[in-house]
C-alpha cells in the first residue's frame, strides 16, 4: 500500500509541476508580448531632458499609440543610439516630416515661424549643424533635448533625423522617483 501512495503522490506532484510550468510559460509569453508591443521600462541617462526628466528617472514607454495616431510635436520619444549595448536617447519631437527646421538667434523656427514651446527651455547657444535650415524627410523626425545646451540631438550629425521606424515608443509614465510619479508631458 505504501508503494501505491508513493505512486499517487508522484503522479500528483508531476501534475502540479506541469501546471506550474504552464503558468510560468504563459507568464513569460505575456511579458514578452507586453514588452515587445505595448510598454517597456527605461531609465533616463543624463541631463539632456532637464527640467522635464532627470538622470536616473524610471519611465514606462508605451508603444501602442504610434500604431494608431503616430507621433506628434512635443512627444517625448525613446530611440536607440547604440543598439549593441542597448543604450537609448530620450528626446522631444520638434520637427515633423516635411517641415523645415531652423535655429535663429537661439530660437527654433518651424517653416519660418518661431516655435512656441509649452515647456521651459534655454536659448540655444550651440546651433549644431551649419546646414540649417533643414527639411525633415518623410518618415523622420527632428528631436531636441529640453536641456538644449547640454543635449546631443538632431542638431548634430551624430544623431541627425530620427527614423520613425526606429522609435521604440513614447514616454508615458514616470515611476521613479515616487515624488514625481505621474504622466509625462
Amino acid at each position: 500500500m505504501d508503494s501505491e501512495n508513493k505512486n499517487f503522490i508522484s503522479k500528483e506532484m508531476i501534475g502540479e509541476l506541469k501546471s506550474f510550468a504552464l503558468e510560468i510559460l504563459i507568464t513569460v509569453v505575456v511579458v514578452f508580448f507586453v514588452i515587445s508591443f505595448v510598454a517597456q521600462p527605461t531609465t533616463v541617462d543624463g541631463s539632456s531632458m532637464n527640467p522635464t526628466l532627470h538622470d536616473k528617472d524610471q519611465l514606462i514607454i508605451e508603444k501602442v499609440s504610434e500604431r494608431f495616431v503616430g507621433y506628434n510635436r512635443f512627444d517625448i520619444v525613446v530611440f536607440p543610439y547604440d543598439k549593441e549595448e542597448k543604450k537609448y536617447y530620450i528626446k522631444r519631437i520638434i520637427g515633423l516630416p516635411g517641415e523645415v527646421v531652423d535655429i535663429v538667434d537661439g530660437q527654433v523656427l518651424i517653416d519660418g515661424a518661431v516655435l512656441e514651446e509649452p515647456m521651459l527651455v534655454d536659448v540655444i547657444v550651440e546651433m549644431g549643424s551649419d546646414l540649417l535650415p533643414l527639411e525633415v524627410p518623410e518618415g523622420h523626425y527632428f528631436v531636441l533635448g529640453d536641456n538644449r545646451n547640454h543635449s546631443k540631438d538632431s542638431r548634430f550629425s551624430t544623431v541627425g533625423f530620427i527614423n520613425g521606424d526606429e522609435i521604440l515608443g513614447k514616454g508615458y509614465i514616470r515611476l521613479w522617483p515616487f515624488s514625481d510619479f505621474g504622466l509625462i508631458e
